[in-house]
Order: structure tokens, then sequence, then C-alpha cells
């Protein structure tokens, strides 16, 4: 298994435009063998339903090859989000990076 932590850092809108392209980047990580995320959405301003989807798959890709990914700076308009959605359920969400690198 892969000890690197894969710092992903998405910014703006993780939409239908970016979401496709985040969501590729990150199978084919996860294909290639990286096995630790750390999600870092300080920098997201919205997500959309597109966001959400790639955040479904990525986790449960990362899960399904006993990997571990976990989420820190949600703001609270994408932590209403999560909520809402149920989200919060299954994923692991931290308050900020450092919180995150410890959790990994």
């Amino acid at each position: 298994m892969s000890q690197v932590i894969h710092h992903i850092r998405p910014s703006g809108r993780l939409d239908t435009e970016a979401g496709p392209r985040l969501e590729a980047e990150l199978l084919a990580l996860i294909q290639s063998g990286a096995r630790r995320f750390l999600f870092d959405c300080s920098d997201l301003t919205y997500m959309g339903s597109a966001g959400l989807r790639v955040v479904v798959i990525v986790a449960k890709a990362v899960k399904a090859v006993h990997g571990r990914i976990v989420f820190c700076g949600v703001n609270p308009q994408i932590r209403s989000v999560f909520e809402v959605t149920g989200f919060t359920a299954f994923l692991d969400i931290v308050a900020d990076r450092a919180d995150g690198l410890r959790r990994l």
C-alpha cells in the first residue's frame, strides 16, 4: 500500500465543468496505486451535484482498495450541502489540514 498522502485542493467551483476532470484524475491516481488522500476544501466556494458525484465515486473507489480519504477545510456552505445530503454520515471530515494529516 502506498504511504504517500495525495493532497487534493480544488478551488472555485466543483461543478459540471470541473467535476469530471477531477474525477478522472483521482480515479487514475487510485488505479496507479494511490491509497491515501487529503481532500482540502479550503479554496472551494461552491459544490454542485457534479461535485457531490465526484466525492461519492472517489470515496467508494478509495474504500474499495482499502485506502483512506479525509476531507478538511470544509466551509459552512459546503458542510451544509454535505449535511443535507447525508454525506457527513460516511465522510471523514476534520477541521483543517493538520488534523487531516494526523488522521491519515
